[in-house]
């Protein structure tokens, strides 16, 4: 039992490198590219929970051409493993997301966003796909 629990441990010194550019494009810059690096190593006092990681992600947000909205679109990858599991377990996964935000007035705007994700691991209990939709509504203020 304590092996097990030590094998399991969560505790951990993180390092991470993290680059992000943002480009603004078009006449009137009102469109944004985004690009996105991370570089991780957790290194936990478990086995089990040790990875190492990297993520990559390219977005667009801009006008939409109708009812005054705005559109954004994310799609993103990681690879994780764990390499001091027994099992060896390796995961890649993908994620696009593609939503929509409309200002209402001059505080408060509505968004719906929906992320499709599709997780590939090599061990097949962590497998899986799976969709995701929030509606929001946001308030932006000084108090």
């Amino acid at each position: 039992l304590n092996s097990s629990i030590r094998d399991n441990a969560t505790n951990a010194y993180r390092k991470k490198f993290y680059h992000e550019n943002k480009f603004l494009r078009g006449e009137t810059k009102d469109k944004m590219v985004t690009l996105d690096a991370t570089l991780t190593q957790n290194l936990a006092a478990g086995k089990n929970t040790a990875y190492d990681r990297y993520d990559l992600s390219a977005g667009l947000v801009a006008p939409a051409p109708w009812w005054e909205l705005t559109y954004m679109t994310k799609l993103a990858y990681y690879n994780q493993a764990y390499l001091q599991k027994s099992d060896n377990r390796r995961d890649n996964n993908y994620a696009f997301t593609g939503g929509l935000i409309k200002k209402i007035d001059d505080i408060f705007s509505s968004s719906m966003v929906g992320t499709y994700t599709v997780n590939n691991s090599s061990v097949d209990a962590s497998q899986y796909k799976k969709m995701t939709i929030m509606l929001s509504i946001s308030a932006a203020t000084g108090f």
